[in-house]
C-alpha cells in the first residue's frame, strides 16, 4: 500500500467477519458505506471502511474486492486533493478495460466485481 497518508489517525483493527456473512457481501457493504460516507463529505469514515474492506479481501483472497477498495482509496485520495497518493493507489489497483465493459450474465456476476462501478465513480469525481 501506498505510503502517503491523509491523516495521522489511527487505523481500525481488522474485525473478523461476522458470523454467517460471506466475505465478498462484507466487503461489497464496506465499500458501498465508504462511498456513502465520501459523498457526504467524511473522508475519515470512508478511509476506515475502504482500509478494514482491502484488509479483508487481502485476507480472503478476494482479488476483485481488493482492487475495488484500492480505487475507493484511490478516490478518498483524490477527494482529499492529494494527487499523488491517488496515482500511487490507481497503479496499485490497475487499468481497467476502458473501452469494454464487463460481461452480464446475471446480477450476481456484476456484483462479484464492484471494479466496474467504481471506476464510474472516479470518472465522476475527476470531472467535478
Amino acid at each position: 500500500m501506498p505510503g502517503h497518508s491523509n491523516s495521522s489517525a489511527p487505523q481500525p483493527p481488522l474485525q473478523p467477519p461476522l458470523p454467517g456473512v460471506p466475505n465478498d457481501r462484507l466487503c461489497r457493504e464496506l465499500l458501498e458505506a465508504s462511498d456513502a460516507a465520501a459523498d457526504t463529505g467524511d473522508l475519515a469514515t470512508a478511509a476506515a471502511h475502504a482500509r478494514t474492506a482491502a484488509m479483508l479481501a487481502a485476507s480472503a483472497g478476494l482479488a476483485a474486492h481488493l482492487r475495488a477498495a484500492q480505487l475507493c482509496q484511490g478516490r478518498l485520495a483524490l477527494l482529499a486533493g492529494d494527487h499523488e497518493a491517488a496515482a500511487d493507489w490507481f497503479r496499485q489497483a490497475g487499468s481497467p478495460d476502458a473501452d469494454r465493459p464487463p460481461p452480464r450474465t446475471s446480477d450476481d456476476a456484476a456484483r462479484a466485481d464492484p471494479g466496474p462501478r467504481l471506476w464510474g465513480r472516479l470518472r465522476h469525481t475527476w470531472r467535478a
